[in-house]
């Protein structure tokens, strides 16, 4: 009893616990950052473009098919009752039925990015090796096929979709993208560096017909006319009053 007693009043015991509790904190938060990484990361992982046709149940006549070009993102179980009240007019004699969240892309032609579709309904489903995904600066992605690049109205090259190894519209069109993309960047470039630095020694001196330039109001009679700017070719109304600190040390400073 009496060595029991020196082993608590020694404190080991208490050591021991708070290095186990250390460990079970540390070993729950790496745990936690990788479920998060492992449901999270998946979204930026580009996935396989499926290829399918939908048939769509409706009240009477034939059900409506589609085709269906995307990504599927996930899906869930929901019941009968609330598939029915959506509009889509499925038998009641299944409790739940599936359904998947498909990326759809293309929103500049069907309005939207996503839908919901019922699995069951979803056939010939299969993953083309030339169906392409393409990441634009407006209106999110655009999936199909490339079957022909134009250029100045005047077709440079066709593909069969059908044949997988027919990439002649391929690679005229990596080719022409890799072109678009310079430019872009060079246009970046120039608005960040000579543009801005034309632009900026007149942007507090510019005039307009109610604004305080540099803590007075000057009326527009008392300021020059107009002129263009030599580097940037942007018509601006410069201040030259010697009381305008900013205007004149900025004005001075321009080659």
């Amino acid at each position: 009893m009496t060595a029991l007693k020196k082993f608590f009043a020694g404190g080991t015991p208490w050591i021991w616990i708070n290095a186990g509790a250390v460990a079970i904190s540390i070993i729950m938060t790496v745990g936690l950052l990788l479920l998060l990484a492992y449901n999270g990361l998946g979204h930026f992982w580009p996935k396989d473009l499926m290829l399918a046709q939908y048939s769509q149940p409706v009240d009477s006549g034939e059900p409506l098919v589609r085709e269906i070009i995307g990504e599927r993102v996930g899906n869930e179980q929901v019941t009968a009752e609330r598939i029915i009240s959506s509009g889509i007019p499925v038998t009641g004699d299944r409790l739940m039925y599936e359904r998947e969240l498909v990326k759809i892309g293309n929103r500049d032609l069907n309005g939207n990015d996503f839908t919901w579709l019922l699995t069951d309904y979803l056939d010939n489903i299969r993953f083309p090796e030339n169906l392409t995904a393409f990441e634009r600066w407006e209106w999110g992605n655009f999936y199909g096929y490339v079957r022909e690049v134009r250029e100045a109205g005047t077709a440079v090259a066709t593909s069969d979709p059908a044949n997988s190894a027919d990439t002649a519209a391929w690679d005229a069109l990596t080719e022409r993208v890799a072109r678009a993309v310079s430019l872009h960047e060079e246009i970046a470039a120039l608005e960040k560096g000579a543009l801005a630095r034309s632009i900026t020694p007149w942007r507090d001196c510019a005039c307009s017909s109610a604004v305080w330039n540099c803590g007075m109001p000057i009326r527009r009679k008392h300021w020059p006319p107009s002129r263009p700017n030599a580097r940037s070719g942007i018509v601006v109304t410069p201040c030259f009053k010697s009381s305008c600190r900013i205007c004149t040390s900025r004005l001075s400073a321009t080659p």
